[in-house]
C-alpha cells in the first residue's frame, strides 16, 4: 500500500495527537473498527476515518493491483459540515 498525506496543518495539540494515533492505527490495520473506515455514500471513491467524535479524515483510494498495491491519498481533515462545504465548491 502506498500512502501519501497532504500538507494539512494541525495546530491543536490534542487534535494532532488524535490524528497521529489514528494514522498509526490505520497503517497497522485499515480494517480496525475504531477507525470507522468506510466509503462515503454521496462521494464514490472517497473514504473516511474517524479521528475524534466530530473530526474526520478523508482520502481517495486508487487501484487494488497485486503488482502495485493500492494508493491512498489523504486530503481532508474537518467536520462533516466543512467536508460538505468543500465538496460543494468542487462540484
Amino acid at each position: 500500500m502506498h500512502v501519501r498525506m497532504t500538507g494539512i496543518r494541525v495546530n491543536d495539540p490534542v487534535l494532532y495527537q488524535a490524528c497521529t494515533t489514528k494514522w498509526r492505527m490505520f497503517l497497522a490495520n485499515p480494517s480496525n473498527p475504531e477507525l470507522n473506515h468506510k466509503e462515503l455514500d454521496d462521494y464514490p471513491g472517497v473514504w473516511s476515518i474517524r479521528i475524534t467524535r466530530h473530526r474526520w479524515r478523508a482520502c481517495y483510494r486508487e487501484g487494488d493491483r497485486p503488482d502495485l498495491g493500492q494508493a491512498i491519498i489523504w486530503f481532508f481533515l474537518g467536520t462533516h459540515g466543512e467536508f460538505d462545504e468543500e465538496f460543494e465548491r468542487r462540484r
